[in-house]
C-alpha cells in the first residue's frame, strides 16, 4: 500500500474465525493454515477517502471488508 492506513489493529479472534467459515464453504483448510490466519490477521482501520490501493498497483494482500462499503 503506498499510502499509510489510519490504523493498524490486532484482528478479532471472531472476525477470523468468520473469514474461515467462509472460505471453509468452498475448500476445507487445515489446522495449521488457520493457526497461521489466526497468527498473521490484522484490522485495518480506514478513514472516508482513504485507498487500500490505487490504480496499477499491485495487491500482495488479501483484504476482507468487515465495516463499509467498497468502491471500484
Amino acid at each position: 500500500m503506498s499510502q499509510s492506513c489510519t490504523e493498524y489493529l490486532p484482528a478479532k479472534a471472531d472476525d477470523v474465525a468468520h473469514v474461515l467459515k467462509m472460505l471453509e464453504a468452498l475448500h476445507p483448510i487445515s489446522h495449521t493454515l488457520k493457526e497461521e490466519f489466526y497468527k498473521h490477521t490484522i484490522a485495518l482501520r480506514l478513514e472516508e477517502g482513504e485507498h487500500l490501493l490505487y490504480q496499477g498497483e499491485r495487491c500482495l494482500h488479501m483484504y476482507f471488508i468487515r465495516e463499509g462499503a467498497l468502491m471500484a
